[in-house]
């Protein structure tokens, strides 16, 4: 008899830790050939978009950063309509938003922004604007249908947050290759509606110029956190134009709107009633224009108020007042010291009248008009000019009244500009003989 016949009944021995040891050996086998992914791998892509879905879009871009296999298959769930969350929880082109509503739909587009900057990290920046170009073509109030009221759509908006989180920190060419993209797609066109617009008279298509002003406005300038690059994005649209153009391209982005259209002629035939209407009216435009001098030389920010101001007439000397009010002395003394050293005396004494007037609208002090006057009279070399220049201001304040007597229609309007025009001679004068009796 065998000894295996012996003891055919009794199971051969083995270790329950070598059994283990074997396990994880495999295991790890499986991992190791699994790659980054680890046991993540043999999931179907049906069970991982399934276990994405329970992710927000914060945790998903995180989870982009883990791997360039868990990057890419974020990139597929991102693109495919398994991806619940990635759906705004708005109506994009929705005009009866709440601020908190508002809010919302930002805070989406902002996180969206942020996966769609991780997944496509090492992506060319051909292949990233071709992405952001695709997700540009549902904003577009222009071409949209759902659009009823594009002065008061979000749409743009939206995507003007998006995509300022995906170029945040991309260098200049980037930028203004982002720009050009973006502005010449068949998806918005809006670099030829620019075009058309400086190359034909003023209002002549309205609602084209709002919907200009609403794209770069909302997608590229507004959006911008700093200063400086609101003023890059600036100096980049107006890049190129010729002085007139820039500064029509200007009063498009920056001008008065009135029930969704660009009031062209308010500023040749109304004056600011109010410190409201003078913030209303010419506080963007102004700062547009501060933003500009850290670009530009003296002779081009002369050049544009010069063509800004005669848009489409000659506006009416308090509004160019109103203007250089919001813009600071810095750029008033430019303008005024051009027109000083041509010699044209009666413009800058109808200008101080007209800033004495403005200040005493926004109820400020009028130091800084003084302070110009200084300034003027030192430019102004000649001892007869300068005797000149002020006796022209002061005349200045008697046309003015004479003016308020004969053209107002109104009682009531003829009282309220009589008073002002009264109350800045006043102040004028108080400050003048302070000056003189200084010491």
């Amino acid at each position: 008899m065998s000894f295996g016949e012996l003891f055919h009944c009794k199971k051969l021995r083995r270790s329950a830790r070598l059994e283990i040891k074997g396990m994880n050996e495999i295991k790890n086998r499986h991992i190791e050939q699994a790659g980054d992914l680890g046991s993540f791998t043999v999931l179907p892509l049906e069970l991982k978009f399934i276990t994405f879905s329970f992710l927000s879009i914060e945790e998903l871009s995180i989870l982009a950063l883990t791997s360039k296999q868990m990057r890419n298959i974020v990139e597929v769930y991102r693109c495919s309509k398994s991806s619940n969350q990635i759906q705004p929880p708005v109506t994009i082109h929705d005009i009866l938003l709440s601020h908190e509503t508002a809010f919302i739909g930002l805070q989406h587009f902002q996180q969206l922004g942020l996966l769609v900057k991780r997944t496509t990290c090492l992506y060319a920046t051909k292949e990233r604007l071709k992405i952001i170009e695709r997700i540009m073509m549902q904003h577009m109030c222009l071409y949209s249908k759902s659009c009823v009221n594009a002065s008061m759509c979000f749409s743009l908006v939206y995507f003007g947050k998006l995509l300022n989180t995906i170029i945040a920190g991309w260098d200049d060419a980037e930028c203004n290759r982002t720009l050009i993209t973006l502005s010449n797609s068949p998806f918005s066109n809006m670099w030829k509606c620019l075009q058309l617009i400086v190359n034909s008279k003023p209002g002549t298509h309205s609602e084209l110029e709002s919907h200009v002003r609403y794209f770069f406005r909302r997608v590229f300038l507004d959006p911008a956190n700093k200063l400086e690059e609101r003023g890059l994005w600036l100096r980049k649209i107006l890049e190129g134009w010729p002085m007139v153009h820039q500064a029509r391209i200007l009063y498009i982005l920056y001008g008065p709107l009135v029930g969704g259209l660009i009031q062209w002629n308010d500023l040749s035939e109304n004056t600011i009633a109010n410190r409201n209407q003078l913030f209303v009216y010419f506080s963007e435009l102004g700062s547009a224009l501060q933003l500009l001098t850290n670009y530009w030389s003296d002779d081009d920010v002369i050049s544009v108020l010069d063509e800004l101001t005669n848009l489409p007439e000659e506006w009416l000397a308090e509004n160019i007042s109103a203007l250089l009010f919001i813009t600071g002395n810095s750029i008033s003394m430019k303008y005024l010291g051009s027109k000083a050293i041509n010699g044209r005396i009666q413009d800058i004494s109808a200008l101080i009248t007209s800033s004495c007037l403005v200040h005493v609208k926004a109820d400020r002090s009028l130091s800084n008009v003084i302070t110009l006057i200084q300034q003027l009279c030192k430019v102004i070399e000649n001892p007869a000019e300068k005797t000149r220049f002020l006796n022209e201001v002061v005349l200045s304040f008697k046309e003015i009244l004479l003016d308020i007597y004969e053209f107002d229609d109104s009682d009531d309007d003829r009282f309220t500009d009589m008073s002002h025009i009264v109350d800045a001679q006043t102040q004028f004068m108080t400050e003048i003989i302070h000056l003189a009796f200084k010491h």
